[in-house]
């Protein structure tokens, strides 16, 4: 069953992303697989999330190159 859950409001600093970043965590823990679309002018979740992935060294599930077939791979 998919389900989709949005946070939404114009103003800033009211927690959305924060909010997102900790619904998707506690979805994970709970064996559910998520995504979060980051529409926010800063897209301060993707940036942290790069940061991360860059000091962890994690890898990307999927990547965006013309070859897309062949980046995908198995979770």
């Amino acid at each position: 069953m998919t389900c989709i859950i949005a946070f939404v409001s114009q103003k800033g600093g009211v927690g959305k992303s924060t909010l997102s970043r900790a619904l998707a965590r506690e979805a994970t823990i709970e064996g559910l697989r998520t995504k979060i679309a980051d529409l926010d002018i800063q897209q301060s979740t993707t940036v942290d999330w790069h940061r991360r992935r860059l000091q962890f060294n994690i890898q990307p599930l999927i990547s965006t190159s013309k070859n897309f077939k062949n980046n995908l791979t198995k979770s």
